[in-house]
């Protein structure tokens, strides 16, 4: 299977400071855990919903894949390299280091 990649929390900061809307962040939390706060302007879809709403997204496009810990979100990105996605990374260390960082919250 292939290796999913892990993208730190500096490098995150750096992609969405970037504003790069070829990058499609998708952040798998539950409700609950939104509450403490997200990357701004991020797409949130919960973790249970997660299998039917990658259904209709575009196999090619560039993924990043957000949890709170970085478990559910490698686990998100090896289900959709397993279902033919290109361009999948996962963010190693998650919302947990977004927040240690003091990095910008919706």
């Amino acid at each position: 299977m292939t290796q999913v990649n892990q993208i730190e929390a500096d490098e995150i900061l750096e992609i969405f400071n970037k504003k790069n809307e070829s990058i499609f962040f998708i952040d798998v939390r539950d409700p609950e855990e939104l509450e403490e706060g997200t990357i701004p302007n991020i797409n949130k879809i919960s973790w249970n919903e997660f299998p039917k709403y990658i259904e209709n997204l575009d196999k090619n496009k560039k993924y990043i894949i957000v949890c709170n810990t970085g478990a559910k979100s490698n686990r998100g990105a090896e289900i959709m390299l397993k279902q033919g996605f290109s361009d999948v990374s996962s963010f190693s260390g998650g919302m947990l280091s977004w927040y240690e960082n003091d990095y910008p919250l919706a």
